[in-house]
């Protein structure tokens, strides 16, 4: 892969999970990609009147799931609540929806 296909690829994927999180009832309010940081990216999510972020940390290779302690931007995500090493460059669809599913239980 070169340097232009990797936001398609990212693009591609985060249309996949996309499709998921409207599947469980979780809308996606913001995303932003960062190719300059390594790839990094990262969802703002409410579902059942909470506030997730789903991170990718493209230095560490690392997907995240936050909660924020407030409803409202700007939001204070104070709480990981998950942490997934990346193994084979694929967004980890199932268990982050796992995850969030487990989260609205709590």
């Amino acid at each position: 892969m070169n340097a232009f296909d990797y936001p398609i690829h990212n693009f591609a994927q985060i249309k996949e999970l996309a499709i998921a999180l409207k599947a469980i009832s979780a809308q996606i309010l913001h995303y932003e990609y960062s190719h300059e940081s390594f790839g990094s990216w990262f969802l703002t999510v409410r579902r059942d009147g909470k506030m997730y972020r789903v991170l990718f940390d493209g230095k560490d290779r690392m997907y995240s799931l936050e909660v924020a302690s407030d409803r409202r931007n700007p939001y204070l995500w104070d709480r990981t609540i998950w942490q997934h090493p990346d193994q084979l460059n694929e967004i980890p669809i199932q268990p982050i929806l796992m995850e969030l599913e487990a989260a609205a239980t709590t």
